[in-house]
Parts: C-alpha cells; structure tokens; sequence
C-alpha cells in the first residue's frame, strides 16, 4: 500500500475482558506497525503513577482511527459508553477521526450509536462465529479494512495539527506537542500561532532558548499576537533573568490584550524581582481579577 505522509495512530476502545481478543488483532496488525505506517494506544500502555482518566482523554483527543470493539461487554460498560464511545462518535461527526466498529462478539448492536458506521469484519460478522473457519480469518479480514482505510485518510491539517498538540501541551507531552506544532509549521511556516505553540513545548522540554527563538519568530510573523510576548517574558524572567526585558514584553501583551491575566501575573512577578513592590501588588491583583489562579 501507499505510505501515508505520516505515522497513523490508532486507539483501541474495549473491554477487558476482551483483551485476548484486541491482542490477536494488534497480531495482525503487526505488519502495519513494522512498516511504520500506524502506532497503537490503548489503556494497557499507561504507567504506573500517571492518570489513566488524562492519558486516555488525550489519546481519544488524538488519534486518526478509533477501534471499538464491540462485544456484550463492551456493550454493557458505562464508562465506554459514556466517554470513550462518545468522544469517539464526536470526533468522527466533525471529521476529525475515523471510527470503526469492530465486531468480535455476537451481541446485539444494530440501534447503538456506532451502528450507521460501516463495521469490520465484512458485513459485521463477528469474529466469534461460524461464519469463519477460524477466528484468525476474521482478523485477517479485519487487518484488510483497517489497512485500505489508513490509505484513504486525508492528511491532517494545520489546525488539527495545533489542535493535537493543545492536548498533548495540557497533558505535559512536551516532546509529542513539539512534534505537532512543528507538523503545522511544514505545512505553513508563517503561522504564528503554531511557532508561539512551538515555544510552548519548547520551553517545557527546558529548551528555553529554542523557546525564546521561537516566540520571536511568532512575534515576528504577527506583532499583534499578545501569547508570544507573555511567552517571551516568561522566558526572559525565569531562564535569563533579564528582568527588566521581561517587564516590558509582559507589558506590551497587556497593551495589546488588556484582559491577559497572565501577562498581569508574569509583570507581577517581574517587579517583584526588581523591587517595585507596590506596583507588583497592584498587577498581582489584577491577575486576579482576570481569573488568575
């Protein structure tokens, strides 16, 4: 098959008690993953100590293609149900995502949610059934359809690009929002918003003077943004220590976006570190005011 232009990610929706069943099929889809042309997420690949909620939050938030599995468990859980099926059918709804059922249980599915989407195996025989000489016919099937349909995906747009990397950014994954970010800037690289992003994840992966150049570069391309230069101030205060630098960028984003309450709290921070106390109570307040926290 064509090689898309990027690796497609894939996130598995099922039930527990399936996992035999969602093992044989990554199995089978081994292939794919060898050529690089799709990496897997599903619930088994959180550590220890993170949050599951977050981390499958993300991942649904990201993914290209949604498998849900579907079985009498599946069926019967609230919790598929209620946030990973949902979020899955939304994301499809605004063409975001593709999702694809994934029968592997005869159970009756023909008025749920999913059931006007085309479902794998063909005609949405389960993979537990007579219909196959062998369950591993069925997967094989499925692997087929999965496959045509990571050829058929378009390419992601900046937007969506930026929009994967916000997840990523909110969930700390620095490196994976440093990787959208710079996605959305190879397909345009005069977007501003995405080199402001870029300085984001840069500065959380402590990369502050790639942060720092990046900020600029997005003030460069848009002097009316104001995120960049809160950005920069940040940089200039908390790596560089150039504080009376920092003031002034905190202060331009505030001109130009009077009600940018972290800008309020950075030029806070800044005159405190220069002294001026009184002037720091008043923007500390502001901040504030602004829903600063």
């Amino acid at each position: 098959m064509e090689k898309p232009a990027r690796v497609i990610e894939i996130f598995y929706s099922y039930a527990h008690e399936d996992e035999a069943l969602r093992e044989r099929l990554e199995k089978h889809l081994s292939v794919l993953s060898q050529q690089r042309l799709i990496t897997g997420w599903h619930d088994r690949n959180i550590h220890a100590g993170e949050e599951w909620a977050q981390e499958i939050s993300v991942h649904l938030d990201t993914a290209d293609i949604i498998l849900l599995l579907i079985s009498p468990d599946f069926m019967a859980s609230a919790y598929i149900n209620s946030v990973e099926m949902k979020r899955a059918l939304e994301r499809h709804n605004a063409g975001e995502a593709r999702v694809i059922p994934v029968i592997l249980v005869p159970v009756y599915w023909e008025d749920a949610p999913f059931s006007k989407l085309q479902a794998l195996p063909i005609d949405g025989k389960p993979v537990m059934s007579s219909y196959w000489s062998n369950r591993d016919e069925a997967f094989s099937n499925i692997a087929k359809g999965i496959s045509d349909a990571v050829k058929k995906l378009p390419p992601k747009t900046k937007e969506q690009w930026l929009k994967d990397g916000s997840a990523y950014q909110g969930a700390g994954l620095y490196q994976k929002a440093l990787n959208a970010s710079e996605e959305a800037i190879r397909l345009d690289p005069k977007y501003a918003t995405a080199h402001k992003r870029k300085g984001d994840a840069l500065f959380g992966l402590g990369n502050f003077e790639g942060a720092l150049e990046a900020y600029e570069r997005a003030i460069q391309l848009n002097p009316n943004y104001p995120t960049p230069y809160g950005g920069r101030g940040d940089v200039l205060r908390l790596h560089y220590r150039r504080y009376e630098e920092a003031l002034a960028s905190y202060e331009e984003a505030i001109r130009l976006d009077p009600n940018f309450a972290d800008a309020y709290h950075g030029k806070s921070r800044a005159l405190q570190l220069l002294g001026r106390l009184e002037e720091a109570q008043v923007a500390d307040e502001k901040a504030r005011q602004l829903g600063y926290s």
